[in-house]
Formats: structure tokens, C-alpha cells, sequence
């Protein structure tokens, strides 16, 4: 089972870590099924998650992130693709990541947040491939950080540093890349919101955003060797989640290569689209439903850039936030 294994790690840590959404480690499979993962079904980029809303315009609010504000967040990432490693037969491989985590803004500087305390309170990644024999290996991942509480501070450069709950350094490579992406999707929020708050909005009026917002929005690291084209950024109407009023967007963008840039590995080409959910007061994103496909291309530069490697697939992000003010 050894290229199963191979395959699976270089999915998801050469695939998946591009994006930020998941790396996998090298790590002893936690079973060994004897079917294989469904096949990667075919997706359908005109059909983007959409639910109803109410027609009117909207004004949004926007507010500025303060110390001992609290994030609540719970969402869900799922992945399938078929993929082929020089030339080999397709091999279907299977992601799906489930969380719940509690975010404390601890320090606010010049506008900045500088400082945040996040507890995992659930965890899980599943991840499962197969080979060409038909064998399947099965990973599990979360407990690096489920139960756990940790601070991330944001230093002067923009660097990020990590600490668990006794202040000590954090070397465990699974649960930082856990911290790194929250602290982008922290550090970073306030983009959309301050460009949707600009004037006040009828429904089917497009909205130019920041493509760097799309990134801290799928938690991304801005210097990934991807460029972010918006086809669309609308808003539709207003809807009431748990209470709150919020604006509605339809949101249709594109990630690929850059242009002369580094990206390692497989080349990674995504359409997706959905829903976006802003507060009206407040102007925060609180919640997204998204879908789309994946592409990989085998890596620029022939063998050089490693292994002939191509394949696609789609995926599925849900994500809700709640957020109390201090």
C-alpha cells in the first residue's frame, strides 16, 4: 500500500496545502477499508449554492474589530477528485474536514488585531485514497488540536507567532498550519465588509472587492504563487440568520497560477462560487456556502517540477460565524 500512501500525502500536502485548506502528513493510515472511495463527481460551475432572500436595499455598517471580541465559527470543507500520477490508472481521493472553534480578539493596535486566543472545541479531518490495485488507506487528523486552547500574536513584520496555553512554543507542524489559518482569516477580516459598506446597495448591484479578500476568505496565504480573478461579487437581498440581518451576495471567482510565479508542485486551477453572508450592522462575514471544481495540471518544467501529475475534482465549503461585541 505504499503508493496509496505516497499519492494520498502528496495530495493533500502539494494540492491542499496551496490552498491553506489542509496538509497532510506522512502518517500511519488508521484502517484499511476494502471498497474504495466514491469517484469524484463532475461539477457544475453554473450551479452555485443559492437560498432566498428578500429583495430591498441594504445599508451595511460597518465596524471596526475591538479587543474582547468573540468569534464563534463552525463550518465544513469536502473534497473529491479523481487523480493520475504518471500515467497510472485515475485514483479517487476524498477529504472532508469538520470544525468548531471559539475565537477571543486579545489585543487591538492602531486599528490592527495583534493578538488572539483561539480554543478548538472540535476537530476532525478524514482523508481517504485509493491505488490503482483498488486498496484504499484511510487517515484521521484533529486531535493535534481538539480540546486545546492557543494564542497567536502578529508581530511587527506581519509574522505570525504561536503559543499553547503555558506560553511555550508550538512545534507540532498539524496544528500550527490549524493556527496559521485561522490567524489569516483573522488578522485579515474587515476587507469585504469595509467595501460593502461604502454606499448603499441595491439588489443586483456589483460590488469591486479586494481579490485578497477572496483569499483571507478560504483562509489562503496571500504569497501562494495563486492570483484571484472576481467574475462576480453581487448583492441579491437581505436574510435573517439566528436573529441577525444580513446581506446576501452571490460571489463567482477564479484562482490560478501566477504568472511567472513559484508554486510548487501540481499547477491548481479552482472555479467556485455561492453565497457570502455579511451583517448589515457590523459588516462582518458570517457566513459562506460555496462550491466548484478543481483542476490540477502537472507541474511547469516537465519532470524538473516533479511527478507527471493531473487530475480534477470538486469541492464544497460551508462555513457560519457568530460574533459578540464587547
Amino acid at each position: 500500500m505504499k503508493s496509496s500512501k505516497f499519492l494520498l500525502t502528496l495530495l493533500l500536502a502539494g494540492l491542499l496545502g496551496s490552498t491553506g485548506i489542509a496538509q497532510a502528513q506522512d502518517s500511519q493510515p488508521t484502517s484499511k477499508p476494502t471498497s474504495r472511495p466514491a469517484g469524484a463527481k463532475k461539477a457544475d460551475p453554473g450551479k452555485y449554492p443559492e437560498g432566498t432572500v428578500k429583495a430591498e436595499e441594504v445599508k451595511i455598517t460597518h465596524h471596526a474589530i475591538q479587543a474582547g471580541e468573540v468569534r464563534t465559527e463552525s463550518g465544513s470543507f469536502e473534497l473529491e477528485m479523481e487523480i493520475s500520477v504518471g500515467g497510472q490508472p485515475p485514483m479517487n481521493q476524498v477529504l472532508t474536514k469538520t470544525f468548531e472553534r471559539k475565537l477571543t480578539v486579545r489585543e487591538v493596535a492602531e486599528g490592527k488585531v495583534r493578538l488572539i486566543e483561539i480554543e478548538f472545541t472540535k476537530q476532525l479531518e478524514v482523508m481517504e485514497g485509493s491505488d490503482p490495485t483498488g486498496g484504499v488507506q484511510k487517515q484521521e487528523r484533529g486531535k493535534e488540536v481538539e480540546g486545546k486552547t492557543f494564542m497567536i500574536e502578529r508581530q511587527a513584520d506581519g509574522k505570525l507567532v504561536n503559543s499553547d496555553e503555558q506560553g511555550g512554543e508550538v512545534k507540532d507542524l498539524a496544528a500550527t498550519r490549524e493556527l496559521v489559518q485561522a490567524g489569516w482569516s483573522m488578522f485579515g477580516d474587515g476587507t469585504l465588509g469595509a467595501a460593502v459598506s461604502k454606499e448603499t446597495l441595491k439588489p443586483g448591484a456589483s460590488v469591486a472587492v479586494d481579490p485578497k479578500g477572496m483569499k483571507v476568505l478560504l483562509q489562503m496565504p496571500q504569497d501562494d504563487g495563486l492570483d484571484v480573478e472576481i467574475e462576480e461579487f453581487t448583492y441579491r437581498g437581505t436574510r435573517e440568520v439566528a436573529g441577525v440581518k444580513v446581506a446576501v451576495f452571490r460571489a463567482v471567482f477564479k484562482l490560478a497560477p501566477a504568472e511567472g510565479g513559484a508554486q510548487r508542485g501540481p499547477r491548481m486551477i479552482m472555479e467556485i462560487g455561492g453565497e457570502i453572508l455579511i451583517s448589515v450592522e457590523g459588516g462582518r462575514v458570517v457566513g459562506m456556502d460555496m462550491a466548484g471544481k478543481m483542476e490540477f495540471l502537472p507541474p511547469a518544467g516537465g519532470a524538473a517540477g516533479g511527478p507527471a501529475f493531473e487530475g480534477e475534482g470538486v469541492l464544497r465549503i460551508r462555513r457560519t460565524t457568530t460574533i459578540k461585541r464587547p
